[in-house]
């Protein structure tokens, strides 16, 4: 069995890297909860509010579970998946194929047809804010960011959104939300339910990350920690991060400084800070991390891919990807794939070595479409194939 995609990273950063809100913004976020606390302050709000909706089975919305020995070409209802492809996601067993016509589940390796969510119509920005945690599938359809139930596609909470977020971070029991308002909203992964929400200090806000226990937002040029559960702060340390990656007892911050810095994550104590890379990095997000690599991509800023050591920060190998037209990158154990192109209609896929840099295989023709990768299992979509889905196993 093929572990989840724990190292899977953020969307690459649009043009929200650093947010400054106009101060009549945040006045209002805090007004909307409470009038007289100051804006500093963490509210908790529990079963209040835009609380989850948990669906009972008889309220559930339609879903074709369809089983794993029923071919696709066998139902003609089914999605045409080349043409009408959103983005992958996958969990080792299943692969979940975002169509405007709905969810379709494959199994892996063979693409058996598994279910068939139709509710979810027209995922708009389904793949940056989408994940598979654990037995849940949480997707954003149209305004409203529900949990599908992975066995069956049965919808088992679900609730609107105010805004497209402006960042999402997830782990496996907790969901944070920041919109452009400056507004923190976290959430009980299992449930939906709305654990605590804050405006930003200062209404200035950068990326934001979280574990089992903790959330942290960088928040005006400061690092902050704050319980999961509670929204109590724990820490904080001044540091002006493009991108957030939680590994473990490490916080990594990628830094407006040009540096790697090592955080532990529970007093807020910096461990390492690695060296300063290129002046091209400047609004890098980090894209995933592996027991060796931390992977950092800036889109803006000429499409440059960092490789840095995980054991220090230095720089492993840089890529530039302009020429080509880079824009998503990503890591999962010894592998870095990166999508390039697509504005014809189809995109080039290559796998390269994380630690060298070296191009391993390349796939051009394919569906400009994000792939899936976790261990050595590389899922990505392609016009010129059955059912429009390809399986590699790498190495």
């Amino acid at each position: 069995m093929i572990s989840p995609p724990t190292t899977w990273g953020p969307a690459p950063p649009v043009d929200r890297q650093h947010r400054r809100v106009h101060p009549g913004l945040v006045v209002g976020a805090i007004l909307i909860v409470a009038a007289s606390v100051t804006a500093a302050a963490v509210y908790a709000v529990r079963a209040a509010g835009r609380a989850a909706e948990v669906l009972p089975p008889a309220a559930r919305s339609a879903t074709r579970d369809i089983g794993a020995s029923t071919a696709a070409t066998d139902l003609p209802d089914v999605p045409d998946l080349p043409s009408r492809l959103y983005g992958l996601l996958g969990d080792g067993s299943r692969v979940y194929i975002l169509t405007d016509a709905g969810v379709v589940a494959r199994s892996i390796p063979d693409l058996s047809f598994r279910w068939w969510q139709r509710s979810c119509h027209n995922p708009e920005w389904a793949t940056p804010i989408s994940r598979v945690l654990g037995e849940r599938l949480i997707i954003r359809c149209g305004p409203r960011l529900t949990a599908l139930d992975v066995a069956d596609g049965h919808e088992l909470w679900g609730f609107d959104l105010e805004a497209n977020p402006a960042f999402t971070r997830w782990s496996a029991t907790t969901l944070v939300l920041l919109y452009d308002n400056g507004r923190t909203e976290v959430h009980d992964a299992a449930t939906g339910e709305l654990r605590w929400t804050r405006p930003t200090a200062g209404g200035e806000f950068g990326p934001a990350d979280a574990d089992e226990s903790t959330v942290y937002i960088n928040e005006v040029q400061t690092l902050r920690a704050f319980d999961a559960l509670t929204g109590e702060q724990k820490w904080e340390v001044k540091v002006t991060a493009n991108g957030l990656w939680a590994d473990g007892p490490t916080i990594i911050a990628r830094a407006k400084d040009h540096h790697l810095h090592f955080i532990d994550t529970r007093t807020g104590a910096e461990m390492a800070v690695g060296p300063k890379d290129d002046v091209g990095m400047q609004n890098a997000a980090i894209m995933g991390v592996s027991a060796d690599v931390v992977l950092a991509f800036a889109p803006k800023d000429n499409q440059v891919v960092t490789a840095y050591a995980r054991r220090d920060g230095s720089i492993l190998w840089q890529r530039q990807g302009k020429a080509a037209n880079t824009w998503w990158a990503g890591i999962s154990g010894p592998y870095v794939i990166l999508m390039s192109g697509g504005s014809t209609g189809t995109a080039t896929l290559e796998v390269l070595d994380a630690t060298s840099g070296k191009t391993l295989t390349t796939h051009a023709g394919v569906s400009p479409t994000r792939p899936w990768l976790a261990g050595t299992t590389m899922l990505y979509a392609s016009p010129s194939s059955a059912g429009g889905i390809v399986v590699e196993e790498l190495g």
